[in-house]
């Protein structure tokens, strides 16, 4: 897929980093939020590569800091 132009190789790593991920975590809810979570963030490291997965979470970041 990364030869013939479809998806570039951050996508792939950051796909398999998120997979590895959902199995890691110790309950139901925690899972269900990583999995929430995880979707904006491929989606911006496919428009935007290893910039758009800095600006996910520096946003995530900034929600959990504005979070009381």
């Amino acid at each position: 897929a990364v030869e013939a132009g479809f998806t570039s190789n951050i996508l792939i790593i950051i796909l398999g980093l998120s997979a590895l991920g959902s199995f890691t975590t110790p309950s139901y809810l925690m899972g269900t939020a990583i999995r929430i979570i995880r979707f904006p963030i491929i989606l911006m490291a496919g428009l935007w590569g290893g910039i758009g997965i800095m600006l996910a979470f520096c946003f995530f970041i900034i929600h959990l800091l504005r979070l009381e």
